[in-house]
C-alpha cells in the first residue's frame, strides 16, 4: 500500500496541471490505470516477461524436425596406369550429391525429452513472470 500512497503526489499533481508544456491537454489518472502503467514498464516485470518469450522460443525450436544435410562435391578418378601430369592430373571427374538426416533424435527418445524438457522451461519461466508482477502489486 506503501507504493500507491507514494504516487498519489504525482497523480495529484498531474492531475491539477491540466494541459501539458506543449498545450496538448491530457485525461486524468486514475491510481488503477497508474498502477498498470508502472505494473507494464517496470524492469524486473519486463525482463521476466521476455524470460517467458526465450522458454516459448526454445519449446518451439525443441519441437521442430532437425535440418537435412546435403552436401555435393566432384573428384578425379585416380585410374591405375594413366599418365599424369599438370595438364592431365587425374582421371574422369566424379560427382557426389548426399543428402543426411539425422535419426538418433527421433529414434532414441532425444527430441520428446528436450520437449518434456522445454515444457517444463516453460512453466518456470510463468510462474517467475508471476511472482515478478505479485511482487509489483500494491
Amino acid at each position: 500500500m506503501r507504493r500507491a500512497a507514494s504516487l498519489i503526489p504525482s497523480l495529484i499533481f498531474s492531475v491539477h496541471l491540466g494541459v501539458a508544456a506543449g498545450g496538448d491537454v491530457f485525461s486524468p489518472v486514475t491510481l488503477p490505470d497508474a498502477i498498470d502503467e508502472a505494473l507494464s514498464k517496470a524492469p524486473d516485470v519486463l525482463a521476466a516477461n521476455e524470460g517467458l518469450s526465450q522458454a516459448r522460443a526454445d519449446l518451439r525450436t525443441a519441437s521442430l524436425f532437425p535440418n537435412p544435410n546435403l552436401s555435393a562435391g566432384t573428384t578425379l578418378q585416380h585410374l591405375p596406369g594413366g599418365q599424369f601430369s599438370p595438364s592431365n592430373p587425374g582421371g574422369p571427374p566424379q560427382y557426389n550429391v548426399d543428402l543426411a538426416q539425422q535419426v538418433d533424435t527421433l529414434l532414441f527418445g532425444k527430441r520428446t525429452a528436450a520437449i518434456e524438457s522445454a515444457k517444463r522451461a516453460v512453466d518456470v519461466a510463468e510462474a517467475d513472470f508471476a511472482d515478478q508482477k505479485r511482487r509489483r502489486a500494491p
